[in-house]
């Protein structure tokens, strides 16, 4: 049986690892609204603890799984903290659009 292990990552660490993400067939879609992304990257810029993510490396998680929108591929599914993965990345892509969000 495999272990649980517990390591802090930042920001930047589930960036890096967003290409490699997909969602689990069982989550339900996206209800995060521009504030919730808001006070999750004033919780981010204050250093405050923003809860924990949780993956599941299943062995074939396109059968359990699908990539992130805009992916092709995942090898790892989050069964906890895709609003906040989401919104991060999100927010991170909108940070040079001349639209621009509060952010």
């Amino acid at each position: 049986m495999e272990t649980f292990t517990q390591t802090p990552a930042s920001a930047q660490d589930i960036l890096e690892l967003y290409p490699r993400l997909g969602i689990p067939h069982f989550q339900r879609g996206l209800v995060w609204n521009e504030e919730a992304t808001g006070l999750l990257l004033e919780s981010l810029y204050f250093g405050t603890p923003c809860g924990n993510i949780i993956l599941w490396q299943p062995l074939q998680p396109d059968v359990h799984g699908q990539p992130m929108e805009g992916q092709t591929g995942c090898e790892l599914l989050l069964v906890d903290g895709q609003q906040r993965t989401r919104m991060l990345h999100e927010a991170c892509n909108e940070a040079g659009d001349p639209e621009g969000k509060v952010w």
